[in-house]
């Protein structure tokens, strides 16, 4: 099964960003809505993504301002073992966000289809494109997108720049 990897630039200084993607606070921003844990190697996190998505994971990798990676201990079979990192680099004032998830299972690939918008078991050959992507709303692909709104000028790929930083993560504006 390939894995998912995103690389984007944004303009905030490594520990801001750093700060969004491996905090109890920042994840809740953009992309939990409840958890708990300390950024540091052998921590375990409270995942709650809502009813029934009570999830777990370990940090696996942990390097200050440059490194964070979570592998899922307690969650849906397709994401079980999986990790989820993210690796920083700052570079004149601008930090490459270097994205991936990986280690899914061959039978993950529903996921994938569903992501894609490919008709899958959870949908009838008569929902449309457009619904199943609301449905799939909190997938990889928005959490990209939440992620680059920590920066007012962050911009991924070909991409238009980001909405403005959300009161939320002013944490962030420092």
């Amino acid at each position: 099964m390939p894995d998912i990897f995103h690389d984007f630039v944004i303009k905030a200084p490594a520990q801001k960003v750093f700060q969004a993607v491996s905090t109890p606070q920042g994840l809740d921003a953009w992309w939990t809505k409840r958890s708990s844990g300390e950024p540091k190697r052998g921590a375990e996190y409270e995942l709650w993504f809502g009813p029934g998505f009570d999830w777990r994971a370990v940090v696996s990798r942990f390097v200050p301002a440059a490194e964070f990676e979570l592998e899922m201990t307690k969650a849906d079979e397709d994401w079980l073992g999986t990790r989820v990192a993210v690796d920083l680099e700052q570079k004149e004032g601008l930090t490459q966000v270097r994205f991936r998830h990986s280690g899914w299972p061959p039978r993950a690939f529903p996921h994938f289809l569903l992501l894609l918008g490919d008709v899958s078991p959870r949908f009838s050959s008569a929902t449309s494109s457009m619904e199943r992507r609301r449905r799939m709303n909190s997938g990889w692909m928005c959490e990209r997108q939440a992620i680059l709104s920590v920066s007012q000028s962050a911009r991924f790929a070909r991409h238009p720049p980001a909405a403005p930083v959300p009161d939320e993560l002013r944490f962030l504006r420092g």
